[in-house]
């Protein structure tokens, strides 16, 4: 009985994200303004999901899991930044003509990966 349930939670939410995955996403981007962080978040309120049985019935997928994406938003951007350095800063603030000035002025570069055999 508790593997259907289970498997049933599977489907229910592999049917939301493919419903919903790309809004979520989105909506996650547009407050992050970082796409990894955004991947994160969404992977996050979906593994959280998976692993513990709701305590209701869910009547609105949508602004449920809207609202769990939020909330996972809100408390990455209250973390300590995991990146550092002023362009670090911009970018995860999304300050990109700032950036852009800063990389016209030569103040900011690409970075460089080298490999050594």
């Amino acid at each position: 009985m508790r593997e259907d349930a289970a498997e049933d939670r599977r489907r229910f939410l592999a049917g939301v994200y493919r419903e919903s995955g790309a809004q979520l996403y989105r909506y996650a981007l547009m407050i992050l303004a970082h796409r990894g962080d955004a991947e994160d978040v969404l992977q996050q309120v979906f593994a959280a999901a998976l692993g513990k049985a709701p305590r209701r019935e869910i009547a609105d997928p949508a602004a449920y899991f809207r609202r769990a994406v939020r909330n996972a938003a809100y408390s990455l951007l209250q973390q300590p930044p995991r990146r550092v350095g002023f362009a670090s800063g911009c970018q995860a603030f999304g300050h990109h003509e700032l950036l852009g000035q800063l990389r016209s002025f030569g103040l900011v570069s690409k970075p460089v990966l080298t490999v050594h055999d």
